[in-house]
């Protein structure tokens, strides 16, 4: 600090050292202002950085916790926003899948928002998603958030996880423990099994495949199919022949959730670029394209699939007030 800034500093110690009580500094400010003085001291008054300081303020630095928590919270106020079915009412989750928070008497973890949140958005095609039967295939499930938020819901649901054998590891570990009412097919199992019927697979709550087992899936028979964060990892070419079993194995509604651009850590390995690239099938019905609730680099669209026209399901009422503070991609390509 030069002369005139320590002089003025010192008068407005004095002037607020005379004023007392309330107004003099109490408890932990006494050693924060004592922290900036000697900052201040090194470093001189800052004009342009002011991050350190600022963390005394309103803003913590990048990693902090407390973030985690405004972030569930944040979303939790706009799942509840369309939640017109109070889904949220059935989820107090222990420490399962970790960083758990609590809010309004329950706990809830990012995973239940945004699998809640894909669900309502999957409900806003097919409502009956949340209340029939439906066959629901899952490619890329992770240990199954989607499958465990389904079945809280809708107990009808019958469940496919198809993913690599690495992660069917973990989902076979961790998604029966904890639906454990649930009658579940594990990858040995299915595999001794042939054509996977409609029949067959409504049979059993879980079933557990491996990502070729979709081809055992007999044509027409999945009326829900689902991936998230998978397609935007694979090539263009890869993305067509999995659209094309789609086309095939899907009579009813196809939801996807990618990055709208590739991300960095993709591009080595010649992904997809992103929405434009996406070879979304002409007769298919879309019911939607836009970005997610929680964040504009990811897109989420749904469609059907061998639907006619006229089965196409309004979205939900309580939806419709707050859908127009999101984002349409489609409006803006």
């Amino acid at each position: 600090m030069d002369a005139e800034q320590i002089a003025l500093l010192e008068a407005m110690r004095a002037d607020n050292a005379r004023a007392g009580f309330p107004f003099a500094p109490r408890g932990c400010w006494i050693n924060l202002c004592q922290d900036f003085h000697e900052k201040f001291r090194a470093g001189g008054v800052p004009k342009d950085d002011i991050a350190y300081f600022n963390q005394s303020f309103s803003q913590s630095l990048p990693g902090n916790p407390r973030y985690h928590r405004y972030a569930v919270y944040m979303l939790y106020r706009l799942v509840k926003q369309r939640d017109a079915a109070n889904l949220l009412e059935r989820f107090d989750w222990t420490s399962d899948t970790g960083f758990e928070i609590a809010i309004d008497g329950r706990r809830y973890a990012w995973d239940t928002l945004i699998s809640l949140d894909t669900v309502l958005s999957i409900a806003e095609a097919d409502p009956g998603i949340l209340n029939q039967p439906r066959i629901v295939a899952d490619l890329g499930a992770g240990w199954g958030r989607i499958g465990y938020v389904l079945k809280r819901i809708n107990p009808q649901v019958s469940y496919v996880v198809l993913d690599l054998p690495e992660i069917l590891m973990i989902s076979m570990s961790v998604l029966p423990r904890m639906l454990p009412r649930e009658s579940v097919s594990l990858y040995r199992e299915m595999s001794k099994l042939g054509s996977l019927s409609r029949q067959v697979l409504q049979s059993c709550g879980l079933w557990f495949g491996g990502s070729q087992d979709l081809l055992r899936i007999e044509d027409g028979g999945i009326d829900v199919f689902i991936n998230i964060a998978s397609f935007q990892e694979m090539k263009l070419s890869q993305v067509r022949a999995y659209f094309d079993l789609i086309d095939r194995k899907v009579t009813g509604t196809f939801y996807t959730q990618q990055y709208v651009v590739v991300s960095d850590a993709q591009r080595p390995y010649n992904a997809i670029s992103g929405l434009e690239e996406y070879p979304f099938k002409a007769p298919w019905t879309e019911h939607f394209k836009r970005h997610v609730t929680f964040s504009e680099r990811f897109f989420e669209a749904c469609f059907g699939v061998k639907q006619p026209v006229s089965a196409r399901c309004p979205a939900f009422a309580s939806w419709r007030s707050t859908s127009m503070a999101r984002s349409s991609i489609a409006a803006k390509s």
